[in-house]
């Protein structure tokens, strides 16, 4: 008998890219046994186009829709929670805006064969046509592939590559490994909520594992990179209310992996982050204390990293 797998797509405000993901993952009926939406408080139409999927799915539909908006985050971890309550062995998450192409979950399932180990889909660039990856993959030290590089394409992955780390787009877990890690942290509400379950994952025991065929196409965030030649620095493009969750997060995420020297050398980097995001972007005075209270609250705020979560199905 075939493991069960559970889709879960989180929204928000966007029905239009709600509607193509849905359309998509209608295709592919017969790969799925659960469809989890789980709807932040949106105010747009998305109700309206859940109300009109496709039959293929309807069947499969479980929508669940929260009093307010809890970030991607509190997205991800009701959503894991409700496929755990529906009984699926493994659970497969990603965001409204990302379409899952042809073969995604059969590629996927195919390598899942190890309900300890992490798998992640190769989420690309919708405007790339050389196959550039939304996220670049850092190679995991213990890979046998590993160089102190990114991949930054399609191409330079084999068939399944161990990683650092796997976003929210396609990011498969088995039940058996989220009783034993808890759900993603609802604290984190947006920006490296991904990133702290891996932290979580791997101290674990789990590997994090890119497949390669198993494909999904996704906007690229507007980003600047300064290349360093021994390493390269990637700055995210994004409003000031966004800025302070991701400044914040990055120290939470440090202090959590390292501890709070790591979290020490963070704040630096954040430095040299906000001196680019000063030249580059717009609005620059509401940029700058952004900066300042996602560091401040990144300093003081570290508890509500830490919220009780891991005995969630103990």
């Amino acid at each position: 008998m075939k493991d069960s797998l559970a889709l879960v797509i989180v929204t928000y405000n966007r029905c239009v890219d709600l509607a193509v993901t849905m359309s998509a993952i209608a295709a592919m009926a017969s790969d799925f046994d659960f469809l989890v939406v789980v709807d932040n408080a949106s105010t747009d139409d998305t109700q309206v186009v859940l109300a009109n999927l496709p039959l293929e799915i309807s069947a499969k539909l479980h929508i669940l829709t929260l009093p307010s908006n809890t970030g991607g985050a509190g997205g991800f971890h009701f959503g894991i929670q409700k496929a755990m309550q529906l009984g699926a062995d493994w659970i497969w998450s990603s965001d409204d805006d990302a379409v899952p192409q042809p073969g995604c979950f059969k590629e996927l399932m195919k390598q899942a064969k190890n309900p300890m180990h992490a798998y992640g889909s190769t989420a690309i660039s919708n405007a790339s046509e050389e196959g550039e990856l939304c996220w670049p993959a850092p190679a995991a030290p213990n890979s046998p592939r590993y160089q102190p590089r990114l991949l930054e394409k399609q191409s330079e992955c084999e068939e399944t590559e161990l990683v650092s780390t796997l976003p929210f787009l396609g990011l498969t877990v088995s039940s058996e490994l989220v009783e034993r890690v808890g759900l993603p942290n609802r604290s984190y509400f947006i920006s490296g909520d991904d990133f702290e379950y891996c932290i979580r994952l791997k101290a674990a025991g789990a590997k994090l594992i890119l497949v390669r065929e198993s494909v999904l196409k996704h906007p690229l965030i507007p980003r600047y990179i300064v290349d360093f030649k021994v390493w390269k620095i990637y700055c995210l493009s994004m409003p000031p209310w966004r800025r302070i969750y991701d400044c914040r997060n990055r120290l939470w995420n440090s202090r959590l992996e390292r501890g709070v020297l790591w979290a020490a050398l963070t704040t630096l980097s954040l430095g040299s982050r906000l001196f680019l995001t000063l030249i580059m972007e717009s609005s620059k005075k509401e940029q700058f204390f952004a900066y300042i209270k996602g560091i401040w609250l990144g300093w003081t705020n570290y508890g509500y990293s830490r919220e009780p979560r891991h005995t969630e199905f103990n």
